[in-house]
């Protein structure tokens, strides 16, 4: 009889363990961004506003442009200022279009020896669902970013390479931001 508790302890203590593992998986900092990304993009598609002004700034440092535009059913029909040289003009609808481009699915390695990984610190308007920043970038490999688990793993299986990741090609995508947005009659 004592036999058999202790054996149901043990699976009691071992699913848990599955579960724990499973979850962590699950909510790993990029599956956590593609959850936010679909329920932002959901909650706009489910109510677009059809008439706005947005001001948007793109890129990074010394590159920076601004555009602020006036859109209705997705389609510009006034510019205010454009001091950009790309010829898209950034509505809603192509800022996730431009998000969901970049987005990172899975790990996505910047370099051969997994020290770095492609994360998106992209935000989203609480109220309407927009993305309010896109921010892809590249970040040394952590668990914050990939995730206790899998960062585990990865060290276990990498462990004689960590002093291969002190040279870091540094790559940037500009951001995006959303810098004012206003709802028009």
């Amino acid at each position: 009889m004592r036999l058999f508790i202790v054996s149901l302890v043990y699976l009691f203590f071992a699913s848990m363990c599955t579960v724990v593992v499973f979850a962590q998986e699950y909510n790993t900092p990029i599956q956590q961004t593609l959850r936010e990304f679909e329920a932002a993009k959901a909650k706009w598609e489910a109510d677009p506003l059809a008439h706005y002004r947005i001001r948007v700034r793109n890129g990074t440092g010394a590159r920076t442009c601004e555009q602020d535009i006036e859109v209705r059913d997705e389609q510009v029909i006034r510019v205010f200022t454009d001091t950009c040289r790309d010829k898209r003009k950034l509505t809603i609808t192509s800022l996730f279009d431009t998000l969901d481009k970049l987005l990172p699915r899975t790990t996505r390695w910047a370099n051969r020896f997994q020290c770095d990984v492609w994360m998106s610190r992209s935000t989203f308007d609480p109220e309407w669902g927009f993305p309010r920043l896109i921010d892809v970038r590249m970040e040394v490999v952590s668990p914050l970013n990939l995730g206790a688990l899998k960062y585990g793993r990865l060290i276990g299986k990498y462990f004689g390479h960590s002093r291969q990741c002190n040279i870091t090609l540094v790559l940037f995508v500009p951001q995006v931001e959303v810098v004012a947005f206003t709802p028009l009659s």
